[in-house]
């Protein structure tokens, strides 16, 4: 490189990079010597250091990662980009002035009237319980507000970071998520959060200008969340996340968002460090896509409780995300015939309406901070629990909701996860801790043992599907991790049937129309009527189009569309006629079943593999062009088992034993596996032609 390049290296602007250091907590006063030395020797800018990390600025330079990666006791080491935010909320439903999500008398409400008689947020010691929120700015005088913020927050959406957390211009949100978590109740002035004599410690993480140029960055996410649980917060509650997709068309791909390799150093040092070792609960709202929250890795980082969203009228929200990794519920806004949220608003004309309060507010954003309040509510009540514990209590004592579109096999729904937050029954369930170990549930991702059964992240619990694509593929294999297969019509999507979501007529079937009603929410395929033009049963002719005969089990097109699909060995009610996998008894799914997984049925919706002498119900990456892998398995799909020179030389070392089935599987089985295990090839190879 020639003097004049260097020369114009060393003129631009320094690098930020996120370096991950051994499991020692580098911070305090005097500087650990690593640090030192590192900051020394490879001429670096000290930003700020983290439990098991250091953030620095370096000037731009040849194999700078490189380098850093090769330090002594260095994990990591990469550059903090901008991550992209966006609110969880529905500001722009209409106003309404009652908090009814608070109090009794509908499904989807979580009637804490008689809670507050046993939990307002104080503890028996005088205690006011903290929870942190992480959001934009905060009115810190706010009627309803000022007493319950703590005056030592945090501003880490700038750089360095400031103690002063207030709201900047276009900051309404942290306000308003404050107020729905423990706005002052029993004052006689406003109204009253979810836990009305809860503290907030206030975190300004985002705040460059307001929505749609919102962003972060690792580190400042890891700064907030540390500092939170430094400073003793019982509950850290996240109303944001990275963009959605559409939620008009559910099946609109989208991105899949990671998380930073330092906010999930950042999670595990809050639940396993938080409230003096009994961790800290961290909720995070699923995100306002209509979309499978699996996309999102930051709630659905296994330390992280992932809420969506209920409306008035007892259903999901339409906005709401929803899959396995949600896993509770809780009231929110809906369309425009349905109640929004009301909270606290930044004061005067800086906030999203005039006066104190905003009567408009909704989206999982709500949802997060009412679970927030709630989990607030029960910690008071019961300090000692665990952050397992007091996961466990919540999700065992969920209410289930709208069962019959969304049947809950095994304690869970699809769309609702354990249910609907219910504080009552949540405090019932807390009082029958008795040590520290849960009844059953795993926290997965803290290495620590919760239910006392010998093993820390149990593989039962703990390993489960993740997305390998951002949308799902037509290669037989479930990439979203939603529990199906090719689904979505990622195989042909221009022949959708009827009641599937569209943009144009184009994509749909021929004969439908694309069309948005007053029905349901969104557009979609439907069938020409009028002009002698009948429509089918479970139908009606609404004007220009047979749109569905609403009734209990079908309140949208999504319903009919996720019914319309074939039964499979997975606990689920496929086609939805009442009956759970009641596949064909002589057919493959029925006879993997009975031999696979101790009877637990076939695997997530794959087919079992035999490997090692046994059926293994591990989710392989089968389909290779030229096979490379000594996994048992026949990945090029040409006859020939783990063919790969490597894999001979392996055996001759390693396995005395064939790396086939010593217990052959019944002829039609061992057919109907290869079949499946081959179609990924076949498919290719058509779709090529």
């Amino acid at each position: 490189m020639t003097a004049a390049a260097l020369a114009l290296l060393a003129l631009a602007a320094p690098i930020r990079v996120v370096v991950g250091l051994d499991a020692a907590d580098h911070r305090g006063a005097q500087v650990a010597p690593l640090v030192r030395a590192l900051v020394r020797d490879l001429d670096l800018t000290l930003v700020t250091t983290l439990p098991g990390a250091i953030v620095v600025d370096v000037a731009p330079r040849p194999r700078l990662l490189e380098r850093l990666r090769r330090a002594p006791r260095v994990r990591y080491a990469e550059e903090d980009p901008l991550i992209p935010i966006r609110w969880r909320a529905i500001p722009d439903d209409p106003l309404y002035d009652e908090q009814w999500s608070l109090a009794g008398g509908i499904e989807a409400a979580m009637d804490l009237p008689p809670v507050w008689d046993v939990s307002r947020g104080t503890t028996a010691a005088g205690e006011r319980l903290l929870v942190a929120v992480l959001d934009d700015g905060f009115d810190l005088a706010h009627p309803d507000l000022a007493l319950t913020f703590t005056a030592d927050g945090l501003d880490v959406a700038q750089s360095p970071t400031d103690p002063d957390p207030s709201y900047g211009p276009g900051d309404y949100h942290g306000t308003q998520v404050a107020g729905v978590v423990a706005a002052r109740g029993f004052n006689a002035q406003g109204l009253t959060g979810v836990c009305p004599e809860c503290r907030v410690l206030p975190i300004r993480l985002l705040g460059n200008g307001g929505p749609p140029d919102l962003f972060t960055t690792g580190s400042a996410i890891a700064t907030a969340l540390v500092f939170a649980a430094d400073h003793g917060a019982a509950v850290i509650n996240n109303s944001w996340g990275p963009p959605d997709g559409n939620f008009y068309d559910p099946y609109h791909p989208v991105l899949a968002w990671q998380a930073p390799q330092v906010v999930q150093d950042a999670l595990r040092y809050a639940v396993t460090e938080g409230r003096g070792g009994r961790g800290t609960l961290v909720v995070w709202s699923a995100g306002n896509g209509g979309e499978l929250a699996t996309y999102d890795r930051f709630a659905s980082d296994p330390r992280v409780l992932a809420v969506g969203s209920v409306a008035a009228d007892g259903h999901l929200a339409y906005y709401s995300d929803y899959g396995p990794t949600v896993r509770l519920v809780a009231p929110s806004s809906g369309t425009a015939t349905m109640p929004p949220i009301v909270s606290t608003d930044v004061s005067g004309a800086a906030g999203t309406a005039s006066g104190d309060y905003a009567d408009a507010f909704g989206g999982s954003s709500a949802s997060a901070a009412m679970v927030s309040g709630v989990a607030a509510l029960v910690l008071a009540r019961y300090p000692d629990l665990t952050v397992a514990q007091l996961t466990e209590a919540l999700l065992l004592s969920a209410h289930p909701i709208d069962a019959a579109r969304a049947p809950y096999v095994n304690g869970l729904s699809r769309w609702y996860g354990f249910g609907r937050v219910d504080p009552g029954a949540a405090l019932v369930a807390a009082a029958a801790y008795t040590d520290s170990f849960t009844a059953w549930l795993e926290l997965c991702g803290n290495g620590i043992d919760d239910n006392g059964d010998g093993r820390s992240d149990d593989p039962e619990q703990c390993a489960p599907c993740v997305p390998d694509y951002p949308r799902e593929l037509c290669d037989g294999r479930d990439n979203n991790c939603d529990g199906n297969v090719d689904e979505g019509f990622v195989c042909n999507q221009d022949t959708r049937p009827f009641c599937a979501p569209c943009a144009t007529t184009a994509q749909c079937t021929a004969g439908l129309l694309c069309r948005a009603t007053d029905d349901f929410f969104g557009s979609w395929c439907f069938a020409p009527c009028g002009a002698g033009a009948a429509c089918g049963d479970g139908t009606r002719c609404n004007g220009e189009v047979c749109v569905l005969a609403v009734d209990a089990t079908h309140l949208s097109c999504l319903d009919a569309l996720d019914c319309d699909e074939p039964e499979r060995c997975d606990g689920l009610d496929n086609d939805c006629d009442g009956v759970v996998d009641d596949v064909d008894p002589e057919g493959l799914e029925a006879t993997v079943a009975a031999h696979a997984c101790g009877g637990a049925g076939v695997c997530a919706g794959h087919a079992a593999v035999c490997g090692g002498g046994r059926w293994r119900c591990d989710r392989p990456e089968v389909y290779q062009v030229t096979e490379s892998r000594c996994d048992g398995l026949d990945n090029d799909c040409d006859g020939a088992v783990d063919e790969a020179p490597v894999c001979a030389a392996r055996r001759r070392r390693l396995d005395p034993e064939p790396s086939t089935c010593a217990a052959a599987p019944p002829p039609a089985l061992a057919l109907g596996a290869a079949l499946w295990l081959c179609g990924v090839a076949a498919r290719r190879r058509r779709s090529s032609r």
